[in-house]
């Protein structure tokens, strides 16, 4: 068999295995729940940000991400995005690609009882 060939079989086979582990449940696709702040984000409205938000939606599912709730201060221009996701890389590509933004800090959390 050629190499090419090998190499998309090895492909299949490891993406069919991340597959059956998230349907599993096995912890193939393990997310964690971040925190991220957006900084300086000055003359945003409410009904702007429903907006983003609403963006980040459509694009969560392609980057195993589901974002919860988000928070603002408008007098500081600051923004908060709870989500759940694989990892903060990720969080920060659905925002990159839905809105064309970064937060400034991304932090790992856990739920307090």
């Amino acid at each position: 068999m050629r190499i090419a060939a090998k190499l998309f079989l090895i492909g299949l086979i490891m993406s069919a295995s991340v597959l059956v582990g998230f349907a599993e449940g096995t912890g193939a696709a393990t997310t964690h729940l971040y925190l991220d702040i957006h900084r300086n984000m000055h003359g945003l409205t409410a009904e702007g940000l429903a907006t983003a938000h609403a963006n980040d939606l459509k694009v969560e599912g392609k980057y195993g991400v589901k974002f919860q709730k988000y928070w603002y201060d408008a007098k500081t221009g600051t923004v908060f995005c709870l989500a759940e996701a694989p990892s903060a890389e990720a969080m920060q590509k659905v925002h990159r690609e839905a809105n064309g933004i970064f937060a400034d800090e991304t932090i790992q959390v856990s739920e307090g009882h």
